[in-house]
C-alpha cells in the first residue's frame, strides 16, 4: 500500500466517524427538542400551572358523575309503580333518536362528516395555522375524534 492510498483510507475513516458524530448529535438534539416540546405540553395542559386549554374534572367527578335521569320504582312482579324526578329525563339508545337530530349533529359539529375517514386534514391544518397565528377561528375535532 502507497503512502497516498494509507492517507485516503485514514481521511475515509475520519470522514465515517464525523458522520457517525454528527448523526449522534442530531439525535439527540432531536430527542431532547421532543422531551421539551411534551413537557411544554404537559405543562401548558395541567390547570393548576398554566391552563392554557381550561382546567379537568377532578378525578372524584369523572369517578361518580352526576346524573339528571329519573329513578324508575318497580313491584317484586315488574309493574313500574312511579318515576322521581327532578327533571325528566330518561336514557335512550342511538336508534331511537330522531333522524332529524342526528343530521343537525352533524350539520353544526362536522359538515364534512361524510367526506373524511375520521380525522379531517383541513380542520386540522386550520388548527396548527391557528396556534401559529394566535388566531381561534375554529377546533380542529371531528365527531370521530370526540
Amino acid at each position: 500500500m502507497s503512502a497516498g492510498e494509507i492517507q485516503q483510507e485514514n481521511q475515509t475513516k475520519k470522514t465515517g466517524k464525523l458522520t457517525l458524530k454528527k448523526t449522534v448529535r442530531i439525535l439527540w438534539i432531536v430527542l431532547s427538542a421532543g422531551l421539551l416540546f411534551f413537557s411544554a405540553y404537559i405543562y401548558a395542559v395541567n390547570a393548576d400551572l398554566f391552563g392554557w386549554f381550561g382546567s379537568l374534572p377532578s378525578y372524584k367527578s369523572l369517578e361518580n358523575p352526576k346524573s339528571d335521569l329519573s329513578s324508575v320504582l318497580y313491584s317484586a312482579d315488574g309493574v313500574e309503580l312511579g318515576k322521581y324526578y327532578r327533571t325528566n329525563r330518561s336514557a335512550v339508545t342511538f336508534d331511537e333518536l330522531s333522524p332529524y337530530l342526528k343530521q343537525a349533529l352533524v350539520s353544526t359539529e362536522d359538515e364534512n362528516f361524510y367526506q373524511h375517514s375520521g380525522i379531517s386534514l383541513k380542520a386540522t391544518l386550520r388548527v396548527v395555522v391557528g396556534v401559529l397565528s394566535g388566531s381561534r377561528r375554529g377546533g380542529g375535532s371531528t365527531l370521530s375524534q370526540q
